[in-house]
């Protein structure tokens, strides 16, 4: 049985399952090269690299119908995957309970309380706009293994004002969308929010900026309240809009568009006081998902938990009983992983079949009912590659590998199946030494980037209690937490050091990452420093490598000359222009 589950809007991708195991893991992102790409195009073509035909399809997206799903019938008969013995099935718009069941699946844990928090989330009435921006579930595991879940808690944006199903809370904007539109007014887009939390740190104060997100939480009650300030004025439309959403300026100062290159202070100013009053809401909120659950453990979703410096923040304000759990896949293309399986929870009656044709679910069928490793689900490095004149490889050993990065070379990697999720894990990123003072804005200057952004560190488990304050976490495989390098370490890993003394950490084991492992390893044993400077392997503006054709044009594209493919033990060196 060929299951493929597919998620349609933002961040969209697929799944494809094969007898109750993951196979493939798609972001049309990679494949196209926009980033957060809309509509699935190209990874129905490269299904065909996996299967050639599907019996079950599964299609869930937002804000309507972006694709429908007649295209999406068309498209996969088209590449010959579907036929009339194909069964297509509505997910319909369960937006958070996907975040939740993606991240549930992934955790630890039998029974937690999830909360899911984004800009903006399913549609919650027919009759006027409204959507979840946030949701506090249960989940809890029976004895036949099931996961029953229940809302303990949610707030929605919309527009008007009014009751909505049993709601407890009404929220005119939720948390995400503020964030967003502060990263639009900053100048960084639609999808900066990454850039605004990496600036923050840079501002000594923001007092002089009144609140962008007004709190109050009590038992059942969040209010947000866009505040205009004497000093930095908020104009803004409806927030559900992908136009421009707001718009700051200094007052008394017209047409001055804030940047970090026209104004570096205030920038930093109005990221710090975004970034500050994020965190002081998301720690409100967990608290308030303890008191109505009293679970001691704690999953957070959706695309505000890619804010790994709060996530960092959170973990420090918890009681010492208290886990937390970070879903890795929060952003968008973890909604396709998560309808698979919430499906494989229920018994297929709710669900609505495709009208049109004869496809009627079977309620026996069952999707994944089991936890699954979230680090490599993507595409399989394939080495059919052909070599430029002036492109050369040889057989390296991790030690000759080791020695180029202890001189001061950047070297990428690329190996195995593509990285899940937003953050490169070994398997497709760039490394560096770590040591080197000015190294944070050497990269930056390969990766053709802003200068004060920072960057990430992979550290071997079993020396990151030497290097970092780990609080509570037995490890942080995944790159969810900006962690606080400890204050005797911080001078010999410059690089990576934010300038806050924090680091987006990476551990890794043999067992997770052999290569990646081993080549740590190997420059512990040079240096004494048991971690490499690790970023995504891609150029600013460009997603992230999928496949061999993707790699060498980054290194033609930029001043990386070595890529190192491990699974082969062979380095292409590819000379700067």
């Amino acid at each position: 049985m060929w299951f493929l589950s597919v998620n349609t809007t933002h961040d969209a991708g697929v799944v494809l399952v094969r007898n109750n195991e993951i196979v493939v893991h798609l972001k049309e992102e990679r494949l196209r090269h926009i980033k957060h790409a809309y509509q699935i195009v190209w990874c129905f073509d490269e299904l065909k690299k996996y299967t050639s035909h599907i019996d079950v399809v599964c299609i869930t997206g937002l804000w309507g119908a972006v694709q429908t799903m007649d295209s999406i019938v068309c498209l996969l008969e088209y590449h010959g995957l579907t036929d009339e013995s194909t069964f297509f099935v509505h997910g319909e718009d369960r937006h958070h309970i996907y975040h939740a069941f993606c991240g549930f699946f992934s955790s630890p844990f039998e029974k937690a309380t999830c909360i899911v928090l984004d800009g903006a989330g399913a549609d919650l009435h027919k009759e006027a706009w409204h959507k979840e921006n946030e949701t506090i579930f249960s989940l809890d595991t029976d004895k036949s293994g099931n996961v029953i879940d229940s809302i303990l808690y949610r707030s929605v944006t919309g527009y008007p004002m009014h009751p909505v199903e049993s709601l407890k809370c009404y929220s005119r904007t939720g948390v995400g969308m503020v964030y967003n539109a502060i990263s639009e007014a900053i100048g960084f887009g639609l999808d900066g929010e990454g850039k605004v939390m990496g600036l923050a740190p840079y501002a000594k104060s923001c007092s002089n900026i009144n609140k962008f997100v007004d709190i109050s939480v009590g038992s059942y009650a969040s209010i947000f309240k866009i505040i205009t300030n004497e000093k930095v004025g908020l104009v803004g439309t409806q927030p559900h809009n992908n136009s421009s959403l707001f718009k700051i300026a200094p007052k008394g100062i017209d047409n001055v568009k804030i940047s970090p290159e026209n104004n570096f202070n205030l920038s930093s100013q109005i990221a710090k006081r975004m970034q500050d009053d994020y965190e002081e809401y998301i720690i409100n909120l967990v608290d308030l998902a303890l008191e109505l659950s009293e679970c001691k453990n704690i999953i957070i979703s959706g695309g505000c938990a890619l804010n790994c410096v709060a996530n960092y923040k959170i973990l420090k304000h918890l009681p010492k009983d208290v886990n937390l759990y970070i879903d890795p896949i929060s952003d968008d293309s973890g909604i396709a992983l998560g309808m698979i399986f919430y499906l494989g929870n229920k018994d297929g009656s709710e669900w609505n079949s495709y009208a049109d044709k004869k496809f009627v679910f079977d309620a026996g069928v069952k999707t994944i009912r089991k936890k699954y490793n979230p680090s490599y689900l993507g595409t399989q490095l394939e080495y059919d590659y052909t070599l430029k004149d002036n492109q050369s490889q040889k057989d390296v050993t991790v030690e000759d590998v080791a020695r180029l990065l202890e001189s001061g070379n950047v070297v990428a990697i690329a190996q195995g199946k593509a990285e899940t999720g937003a953050r490169a894990l070994g398997n497709r990123s760039i490394l560096f030494d770590p040591r080197v003072e000015n190294g944070k804005e050497i990269v930056n200057k390969v990766k053709k980037r802003e200068w004060w952004r920072p960057f990430a560190g992979t550290v071997l488990l079993e020396h990151a209690r030497e290097w970092f304050d780990m609080d509570r976490l037995e490890e942080s495989p995944h790159m969810t937490y900006a962690i606080n390098v400890l204050p005797e370490k911080q001078k010999l890993i410059p690089s990576i050091t934010h300038v806050d003394g924090t680091c987006r950490i990476q551990t890794v084991t043999q067992e997770q990452n052999k290569h990646y492992y081993d080549l740590i390893s190997e420059f512990n044993t040079m240096t004494g420093v048991p971690i490499l400077f690790n970023t995504s392997f891609n150029l600013a503006g460009d997603t992230i490598v999928d496949n061999m054709e993707d790699a060498l044009k980054t290194l033609e594209e930029s001043d990386i000359e070595y890529l190192y493919l491990p699974d082969i033990m062979k380095l292409i060196h590819v000379p700067n222009k």
